[in-house]
């Protein structure tokens, strides 16, 4: 935070406060929502909604702003881990604890890559810059979400 908006150091640990707060928010929204909506729909617009949110992250040009645009972040960020173990549990034929653990593994590989790819980019281009990654995960994220959802529907 320091370094992105010439800020106080103790603007980025509200940060982190700001982003877990909404994740949390966010993750309660998800199960009140999972009782009218389908998982698939609840993590398609999410996804849609970090793409515009942090997609807007590299121009926030005051605190005020970045924090609004972080807690949006926690928002559209929170019903993954939940709903992505639930949908592949339904899913997938297997054991589910085995299933869990394995998703948990790549979501560790997942914590560490993006930051890295994050640093790299910043390094060599600037930390704005290193933003850039997001917006592309969640991309990648609809388009997966878009394939399974077509596979689905053929097998049905």
């Amino acid at each position: 935070m320091e370094a992105y908006l010439q800020d106080l150091p103790r603007a980025g640990a509200i940060a982190v406060v700001i982003f877990a707060g909404t994740m949390a928010a966010g993750r309660l929204l998800a199960a009140r929502l999972s009782k009218r909506l389908s998982l698939k729909t609840i993590m398609m617009g999410s996804a849609l909604l970090g793409v515009g949110v942090s997609g807007m992250v590299p121009f926030a040009a005051s605190l005020t702003g970045f924090y609004i645009l972080l807690a949006l972040s926690g928002i559209a960020a929170a019903c993954f881990w939940p709903t992505i173990l639930a949908e592949a549990a339904d899913c997938l034929k297997g054991d589910a604890t085995m299933l869990f653990v394995m998703l948990a593994c790549v979501g560790i590989a997942g914590f560490g890559f993006t930051p890295w790819m994050m640093g790299m980019i910043g390094d060599s281009a600037g930390l704005r810059t290193g933003f850039s990654v997001i917006p592309g995960f969640f991309i990648g994220l609809i388009l997966v979400l878009a394939l399974e959802w077509r596979v689905s529907r053929r097998k049905s």
